[in-house]
């Protein structure tokens, strides 16, 4: 039994840290997403007014 609740313990330890790397590859996904977006724009607004 205690067996068991230290694998468990282990199993949400990792569940934990594998929400946090998705939580943190989601930031870092939306800030790439903006920087892409941004240097589009200013690609457009270059391309428009030259």
């Amino acid at each position: 039994m205690t067996g068991w609740g230290c694998t468990c313990s282990l199993l949400c330890r990792k569940i934990q840290e594998v929400i946090v790397f998705l939580s943190h590859l989601s930031d870092w996904a939306s800030c790439f997403k903006e920087s892409v977006f941004s240097y589009r724009k200013k690609e457009l607004y270059h391309d428009i007014h030259s």
